[in-house]
């Protein structure tokens, strides 16, 4: 307030353009608070360039003084498969939420319940984040801010998302984790399935297997043909078994575990078009009804294996 009111500064703010030192020396009387205007502007202007450089990207390598004659070169990194996302998750765990997005934490939107997503943060944000389900970064590591404070916390939180700003909305669904069950050869059959906002399957995984062993036991292989080939399935494709006429390759001598594993993963599907409001929840490859609730359950007549 002193230097404002002795017109050294235009502002309160524009201390923070000045350093340490020197704001000392004026305190101290052995600083020359005229110049004090123009240090401001030269760094401010210095600091509005920086806003006009492209990004940097997601990973460099640095060579030479800092910051003078610095070279930056980008670092080799992991292409996520076509139409996804992909991070480093650094705290487990599963939510379901809008996402906010939030570009200028001035400007911040209350996230209370929503999945938090941003470019970057820094100790500046943590309020924000106990109010979170969740929390998505576009930038960062194992090491970031976001990842050390939402271990702590608990909160699930995936970081180095490369390109999460341009593909998401402010308030709409990114992806869901649904629980689908169908009746196997041996039993239920139980599989968590990752769906994309668009329909397109991410991942799946088998919670519960009833299954021949060597036989329809083989879809709990997460290496396998059979488990790899929903990875990226999209909606061009049908989630039956070839011999029905559909793109899945069943597992050998286990076409009724297929069709169940297809089954269920189609029901998925269905449940999450149905919520994004794309269909009314009615596959019309196998002609299940999406529940409202987060799991699917579909008997199929048990046969032979």
């Amino acid at each position: 307030d002193r230097l404002v009111a002795s017109g050294f500064l235009d502002t309160q703010r524009d201390v923070f353009y000045l350093t340490f030192p020197e704001v000392l020396g004026y305190a101290g009387g052995c600083a020359d608070a005229k110049v004090f205007r123009e240090i401001v502007a030269a760094r401010r202007a210095q600091f509005d360039a920086y806003a006009e450089m492209p990004p940097l990207p997601e990973r460099f390598e640095t060579r030479g003084g800092v910051p003078v004659n610095a070279e930056a070169a980008p670092s080799a990194t992991e292409e996520a498969p076509a139409g996804c996302l992909s991070g480093i998750g650094c705290c487990r765990g599963t939510v379901r939420g809008k996402v906010r997005v939030i570009r200028d934490l001035s400007k911040a939107a209350d996230v209370t319940g929503c999945i938090l997503v941003a470019e970057r943060t820094d100790p500046g944000w943590g309020p924000l984040f106990p109010l979170a389900k969740g929390v998505l970064v576009e930038r960062g590591s194992v090491l970031s801010h976001a990842a050390i404070l939402t271990r702590e916390l608990g909160s699930p939180c995936v970081v180095g998302v490369k390109g999460l700003l341009a593909a998401v909305k402010d308030g709409e669904a990114v992806a869901y984790a649904v629980k689908s069950s169908t009746i196997g050869f041996g039993g239920p059959l139980s599989l968590m399935v990752g769906v994309l906002k668009d329909g397109t399957v991410f991942n799946t995984s088998v919670l519960t297997c009833n299954e021949t062993p060597g036989l329809g036991a083989k879809c709990q292989e997460v290496a396998s043909h059979f488990r790899t080939q929903f990875q990226g399935f999209g909606t061009d494709k049908s989630l039956k078994v070839t011999k029905d006429g559909g793109d899945v390759d069943a597992i050998t001598a286990s076409t009724i575990t297929s069709r169940a594993y297809a089954l269920a993963v189609s029901n998925a599907v269905a449940l999450v078009k149905w919520l994004s409001g794309q269909a009314d929840g009615v596959d019309s490859s196998t002609g299940a009804t999406a529940p409202a609730e987060g799991e699917t359950v579909v008997e199929e007549k048990k046969g032979e294996e």
